[in-house]
């Protein structure tokens, strides 16, 4: 059970305030109400978020505000960015990209954007009916990471990893060092490969066990070697480095289980057209397999490894927006409605790497709070605030809280209905169909 929003959180009312993006004063009190309604009842609904708002903002109006107003979602989100560089002084140091993208069956959120398309889904190893929004995520390291922008994938528009190359170009713009391009087997093709190398851009992508690797044979008369990367594990293992890895348990203690087995090689890739390193890897604890490809053929897979871990944030941020921001509780259809519900998680996620960051500048022990512990802290100040309310005004809040209580404990389950029955249609209606359609199909024979 949620406490009324009476005024919006101080680190998002800061937040919105700072945004260079032009808000009107009615725009940035709504959008400030909303994403603390967003934190304090974990819900994107706007029945929830009026009924948080203790009737301070009607459902038309959070719909108009949704629908009608024309706010650009993709430049507030750049805004937010450029916010977030500025208060945690991120210029100038270097930072990694994670790359992914969410479909319909999902999340039901992204139903919000007007876009379905046969798309071929890695989970369910098959082509599924979806719609289809592209993520980038900068990350620092745990606690500095936040979205910096979306696109949605449309028909007969650009491919995903033209879209996922729109969104690089605009960090590049800013001053930042892009260290590694982090990308699962979806954006692991030439085409986006090359557009990174010509950026002079490192990544690591997951790439198919299935993709043919060359080698020269100088002792053969310089032929070449051409197999698969199962192949090769299978009957050439010679030429991969085998490295074993552990967790480290810390304070001088020897690591005593291998969790990881890999097997590294320097190769041609036939389907990237040059040289690049391989590293594919055991969870000795599932069995399942990974095999990732770089172009920085001096690291070890160590480095592979320990650098990739870090896209798992992005499943993350995912994770937050259905889970604690409720994404697929939005209930708005159209394109632009849509669009704002991802800038409000995206701000939301955003938001919470900049409290988390202070934490750890104001914090001697060095912990790392949980995404939930700042949603309570955020829980915590709307309680005070509701507490320390004038006697008038908050006597005026109890009772309106009360009657939006009572309206809720009325409602009713519709009543069953039972099954009756009923008379067939009559024989003659019945012959007189059969005889027309008997017709129909006689005459296109004909």
């Amino acid at each position: 059970m949620h406490f009324p929003v009476l005024k919006p959180i101080s680190w998002i009312k800061t937040a919105v305030e700072n945004l260079d993006y032009k808000l009107t004063k009615p725009q940035r009190m709504n959008l400030m109400l909303i994403l603390t309604a967003m934190v304090i009842c974990g819900s994107l609904s706007l029945s929830k978020i009026s009924a948080a708002l203790l009737g301070g903002r009607s459902i038309n109006t959070l719909s108009h505000f949704f629908s009608y107003v024309g706010l650009n979602a993709l430049e507030l989100m750049s805004s937010a960015v450029r916010f977030a560089m500025r208060t945690m002084n991120l210029f100038g140091i270097s930072v990694r990209l994670a790359i992914d993208d969410t479909m319909k069956h999902h999340s039901k959120g992204v139903k919000t954007i007007a876009n379905v398309f046969w798309l071929f889904d890695h989970v369910l190893q098959a082509n599924c009916k979806a719609s289809c929004i592209v993520f980038v995520y900068l990350i620092v390291n745990e606690h500095i990471r936040f979205p910096v922008g979306w696109r949605v994938y449309k028909q007969n528009g650009p491919s995903k990893w033209k879209l996922a190359l729109e969104i690089i170009d605009d960090i590049l713009k800013l001053d930042v060092k892009i260290s590694v391009v982090l990308f699962d087997s979806w954006f692991c093709v030439n085409g986006f490969v090359k557009q990174l190398e010509r950026r002079k851009l490192t990544f690591i992508g997951d790439m198919k066990s299935s993709n043919v690797l060359e080698y020269r044979l100088p002792s053969s008369g310089n032929r070449t070697l051409r197999l698969t990367i199962g192949e090769l594990l299978k009957f050439a293992k010679f030429v991969f480095k085998e490295v074993h890895l552990a967790l480290n348990p810390g304070c001088g203690k020897p690591a005593d289980k291998i969790l990881y087995k890999t097997y590294s090689t320097v190769a041609y890739v036939s389907a990237f057209k040059g040289k690049y390193l391989i590293v594919h890897s055991i969870d000795e604890r599932t069995g399942g397999s990974k095999t990732f490809v770089c172009n920085e053929l001096s690291w070890e897979a160590q480095k592979i490894l320990s650098e990739y871990s870090y896209r798992w944030m992005i499943e993350e941020f995912f994770g937050n927006a259905k889970g604690l921001c409720c994404l697929e509780e939005a209930c708005i259809r159209s394109e632009q409605g849509g669009a704002l519900a991802l800038f409000l998680v995206s701000f939301v996620d955003l938001l919470i790497s900049i409290e988390l960051w202070k934490d750890v500048h104001n914090n001697s022990e060095g912990r790392l709070l949980t995404v939930p512990a700042i949603f309570a802290a955020g829980s915590e100040e709307n309680l005070k605030s509701f507490l320390e309310a004038p006697e008038e005004h908050f006597e005026q809040s109890i009772k309106f809280w009360l009657n939006t209580l009572q309206k809720s404990k009325k409602q009713y389950r519709r009543a069953r209905k039972s099954l009756v029955e009923m008379a067939p249609p009559s024989e003659s209606t019945v012959q007189i169909d059969v005889n027309r359609a008997f017709g129909e199909a006689i005459g296109k024979v004909a």
